[in-house]
């Protein structure tokens, strides 16, 4: 009788630590996968990918930048959208050639059209992008940035001023050449807020056109302000 007692207290014993053994070998497993290479970007790459169609899904019409043109004619830089286009004063709007994801535009003294994308890095490096299109977005140049020399955060000249931007230390540069490189001189400085541009505005902006009607525009869309106010996108 106690030879069987001690029999089923080994066997009890033995399959303890069995589990413990195979506990320990899930969470080492767990580790591996959670920290490992290959598996844990593919991981990030998914959960990127579902907070996007998410994010797309509450609000398809996020719009970060909205530029007057002329007369009817803007453009919107939106989240999902790329580039949008209306000349009919937002009754119908296009998608036009997007180089990229832009998140700021702007129009310089000589009519050209300019787009900004701007990183600083938390867990990834650092990067700049501005791109230049002299027929409204049909066709675009792309500039890479060396951050390390000029690092633009955003647009600082009004629309059709010569082109300036602010970086994130608060220097203000006016852009002098584009050939064969971007080239800068300093001419200012300003204190900047804390606002992330890469992520569309949670309060509204507010623009005029040249036919002194405002335009709204955020997470929500793009909205024509009058007696009664229209989202138009």
């Amino acid at each position: 009788m106690k030879v069987g007692y001690l029999v089923v207290c080994a066997s009890l014993l033995f399959l303890s630590c069995s589990s413990e053994k195979k506990n320990d070998d899930d969470k080492i497993s767990s580790k591996l996968i959670e920290y490992g290479s290959e598996e844990r970007k593919q991981r990030r790459i998914e959960e990127q990918d579902r907070i996007w169609e998410l994010g797309k899904k509450m609000y398809p019409s996020s719009t970060y930048d909205l530029l007057p043109i002329a007369e009817d004619t803007l453009i919107a830089a939106t989240q999902y959208n790329g580039l949008v286009l209306t000349t009919d004063a937002g009754k119908t709007w296009k998608e036009i050639e997007s180089p990229g994801r832009i998140n700021e535009l702007t129009l310089d003294n000589t009519g050209q059209l300019w787009g900004l994308k701007s990183w600083m890095g938390i867990h990834e490096a650092d990067f700049c992008f501005l791109y230049l299109s002299s027929n409204l977005g049909k066709s675009w140049t792309k500039f890479e940035l060396d951050t390390r020399n000029v690092f633009p955060k955003t647009f600082y000249s009004q629309p059709k001023q010569p082109l300036s931007i602010v970086d994130y230390e608060g220097k203000v540069f006016q852009l002098k050449d584009v050939n064969p490189t971007l080239s800068w001189t300093p001419i200012d400085s300003v204190s900047l807020g804390k606002e992330n541009s890469s992520t569309p505005p949670s309060r509204t902006t507010v623009v005029t056109d040249s036919q002194e009607r405002k335009w709204a525009y955020n997470r929500q869309g793009i909205f024509l302000i009058g007696n009664d106010t229209t989202k138009v996108y």
